[in-house]
């Protein structure tokens, strides 16, 4: 199961371990986490090279984790947290479709 908490006062996002839906490499419910959870790294990467965000992430595909810190430069916060929370509204859309795979916690 997947373990994933979002801390909106600090906007970090963090997911730990595997879904479990099927073999690795082919766990489809692990394939959504990741495309949207790479997505926000993207967008973020982009913001600091436009020197609108700083951004810090650290994860490992071994151990199923992943945690991704946004720091908004000053006038970029609404946009900021907006892209985190299209990661989390789609996040949220896989736990509660698949509930023994995700569990999603947000504070």
């Amino acid at each position: 199961m997947t373990k994933i908490r979002m801390d909106w006062k600090n906007l970090k996002l963090e997911l730990k371990g595997h879904a479990g839906s099927g073999p690795a490499g082919s766990d489809l419910v692990c394939c959504a986490e990741s495309i949207l959870s790479q997505t926000l790294i993207g967008v973020l990467e982009d913001m600091r090279m436009a020197g609108q965000a700083g951004i810090e992430w650290t994860g490992t595909a071994e151990q199923g984790y992943l945690m991704i810190d946004g720091d908004p430069a000053r006038g970029y916060e609404a946009e900021v947290q907006h892209y985190f929370k299209f990661a989390v509204t789609g996040l949220r859309m896989l736990a509660e479709e698949y509930p023994q795979y995700i569990e999603l916690r947000e504070v």
